[in-house]
């Protein structure tokens, strides 16, 4: 180990521990902006620039084993700390650190829940604001309130992880985690946290990013899904189990892609697409792609549930699994005042590409669904049964298949099939809106359909 490298040892501060939990947790348009491209997941940096890349906290950041401006090695070292908010490693003011073989612990609890959350405080492995790190063939100890395992913080901090094993164990200690501006990318990672709001995999404050390519991941605490997004993040090749959380939540303006996934939760929804606060996260989009991967949610309510944003889903070729009968479901909220009552509706955009999708597509008088069935894609369900949602759109492209289990209201129906002979009605109706222009192919009139159904105005 060079010598250069200080190790600071910060004396017990007198501060009284106060932990509180972190912030974890009209008409939809015809755009779609995302797809799922083939190649290499990574993960991007959002293009709008929604905060201070360049935030610091009010506490000093401070590492037992730290690099400052400098460029380091470190093999086969152990480095431990149990003070209060400090760090194991850290680096910083364009430092870089290559650390193999390390064997990193962290005890002593976070002063500051914000602080731990957005800055790196207490974190075991830091990298902040253009510095850059690596580390590889590693274990990271977390076992203290607060304390996150591997931390990238601010424009242009960047670390590289692989053959990491992480272990957490105090709340809010997430595994992989990225905030402003800062970039984690893993591979072949293992993370397991055992407290509450401890996703494995995490972005926050709206330009945080994460690319993952391989690895598994596992969590045992409530609000705990495999990935939480209020950033980028990105999957290739991931495993991953929330024994008691959603598969996945993505929180405003930000985008999850996956690729070869194969993921499962237990919460009261397999994917939940949120927005809570858009100061910190973002207003926008929610953003969900996914290609050749397997989602399955072992709870009994809906797969996806979208409330106060905008979302747009893109899925190909990607099993879903779950125990309900709901789908997907659109609609305000009464959630830890998300939104105003009453205008916190969810607007949906689900694409589906060579894709199965089954089960009732449900939709409140504040929400809007628009489904598109293309490439082969099959849909047996129903949507809007009960005639309650805002606005439904839905667009049969070329050899889709829609088999109905249930009567169905529309604004808007558009079908490549014309004759509609791409829908099997198995005795159900469609209602759809005469006086919309969109329909003018339909020209007012009822449309047989096989099975005894019909396609109707209401």
């Amino acid at each position: 180990m060079k010598k250069s490298i200080r190790r600071l040892f910060l004396g017990i501060a007198v501060l009284s521990f106060v932990f509180t939990g972190c912030s974890h947790q009209g008409r939809t348009e015809d755009k779609e902006t995302d797809t799922v491209n083939s190649g290499k997941v990574t993960a991007e940096v959002p293009q709008e620039e929604r905060a201070d890349e360049d935030a610091q906290g009010s506490i000093e950041l401070s590492g037992m084993l730290q690099v400052d401006g400098k460029s380091e090695n470190s093999e086969s070292e152990s480095v431990s700390t149990s003070d209060e908010n400090q760090n194991a490693v850290l680096v910083e003011n364009g430092g870089t650190l290559t650390m193999t073989e390390g064997k990193l612990t962290k005890s002593g609890d976070t002063s500051s829940a914000d602080e731990s959350n957005y800055y790196g405080v207490n974190a075991v492995f830091v990298t902040t604001a253009g510095s850059e790190s690596s580390i590889s063939k590693s274990e990271i100890t977390s076992a203290a309130e607060g304390a996150n395992a591997v931390f990238a913080t601010g424009k242009g901090a960047l670390i590289h992880a692989d053959n990491v094993k992480v272990s957490t164990s105090g709340n809010s200690s997430k595994g992989i985690y990225a905030t402003y501006g800062g970039q984690v990318k893993a591979e072949n990672i293992e993370i397991t946290t055992s407290g509450t709001r401890c996703s494995p995999v995490a972005a926050e404050r709206g330009s945080g990013s994460v690319s993952v390519q391989g690895g598994t991941v596992r969590s045992t605490g409530a609000s705990s899904p495999c990935i939480y997004a209020a950033g980028t993040i990105s999957a290739e090749k991931l495993e991953g189990t929330a024994d008691a959380s959603q598969i996945l939540m993505i929180e405003g303006s930000n985008t999850v892609t996956l690729r070869g996934c194969d993921l499962s939760g237990s919460g009261e929804y397999g994917v939940m697409l949120y927005q809570s606060s858009p100061d910190s996260t973002g207003e926008g989009t929610s953003r969900l792609n996914t290609e050749d991967t397997k989602l399955t949610a072992t709870m009994e309510g809906p797969m996806f549930f979208v409330t106060n944003t905008e979302a747009n889903v893109i899925l190909k070729n990607t099993e879903l699994k779950y125990k309900g009968d709901v789908l997907v479901k659109v609609s305000g909220n009464n959630i830890n005042s998300w939104g105003t009552p009453g205008s916190n509706g969810g607007n949906l955009t689900l694409t589906a590409v060579d894709q199965k999708l089954k089960g009732r597509i449900i939709c409140d008088e504040i929400s809007t669904v628009n489904l598109k069935l293309k490439e082969g894609s099959t849909f047996s369900g129903s949507i809007n049964s009960d005639n309650k949602g805002k606005y439904i759109k839905v667009s049969l492209m070329e050899d889709a298949k829609w088999k109905l289990t249930g009567d169905t209201y529309v604004n808007v129906l558009k079908n490549v099939e014309q004759s509609c002979s791409n829908i099997e009605s198995e005795g159900y109706n469609i209602y759809y809106d005469s006086t919309d222009s969109a329909n003018s192919w339909l020209a007012g009139k009822t449309v047989k359909l096989d099975g005894g159904g019909e396609i109707t105005p209401r």
